[in-house]
């Protein structure tokens, strides 16, 4: 986008485009899905509501963010989980009986975490 109008100059900002791979990669690498970085013996994190297993989306790993980001997160590794039940009627989902689709819903997990200590291979 070379000739971006004037009047939308101002909110112009920097993108990354993510370098991806095939497979999995390291329990400490960035990734869409996988496996997550778990301490040895943490429970896989699970919905307050329905209690069912959250769903792994997203890993990054802040410490090889690209250099204009690195330390504006901290560091360590950030996680992101979700919820995504509906039970076999349909009745019953998640994301729209809390409100899923909302910033602070609790169907959403996420956390920072800094991966010191032995990881369980899940």
């Amino acid at each position: 986008m070379t000739n971006i109008p004037s009047e939308i100059q101002p909110y112009k900002r920097h993108a990354w485009k993510p370098i991806t791979i095939e497979g999995d990669g390291d329990l400490t690498a960035s990734k869409f899905a996988g496996k997550p970085w778990l301490g040895k013996n943490e429970e896989w994190p699970k919905c307050p509501h329905c209690q069912n297993p959250l769903e792994f989306f997203v890993q990054l790993n802040l410490n090889q963010l690209p250099e204009s980001l690195q330390n504006k997160f901290g560091s360590g590794i950030l996680q992101m989980f979700y919820c995504t039940y509906m039970n076999v009627y349909g009745d019953e989902v998640c994301e729209v009986d809390y409100q899923g689709g909302e910033a602070f819903s609790d169907i959403h997990f996420f956390r920072i975490i800094q991966p010191e200590a032995e990881a369980q291979d899940v």
